[in-house]
């Protein structure tokens, strides 16, 4: 099975990632999030989601909530096989001086 990394995006508001096409059907999704600020505290919510045609996206999973006094901390979520064709992040809720959310999604077992 094809191993790598779909695509790393940064959020700094409310917002769903770019769709990006998975190399097989059925693939092991791995996502990591790490979120940041400049001082004080840092908050995002976020979670994996999955489509077959690029309009209708479906939860893969639960939240992911990241809640710290301190920057940056690091949350994992790691999925079993799914069959769909394309992933993206959803940052559903962030709030911090400065704050931002990276998630790296990847595929392969």
């Amino acid at each position: 099975m094809p191993k790598g990394v779909l695509g790393t995006d940064t959020f700094t508001s409310i917002a769903a990632g770019p769709g990006r096409q998975a190399p097989d059907l059925g693939v092991i999704v791995t996502a990591t999030g790490i979120a940041t600020c400049t001082s004080g505290n840092v908050s995002a919510t976020w979670r994996v989601e999955g489509s077959n045609d690029g309009s209708n996206w479906f939860a893969i999973g639960a939240d992911v909530v990241i809640s710290a006094a301190a920057s940056p901390q690091l949350s994992s979520a790691t999925r079993v096989q799914f069959a769909y064709a394309q992933y993206r992040a959803n940052c559903t809720a962030i709030s911090g001086t400065g704050a931002q959310l990276a998630v790296v999604i990847a595929v392969g077992s």
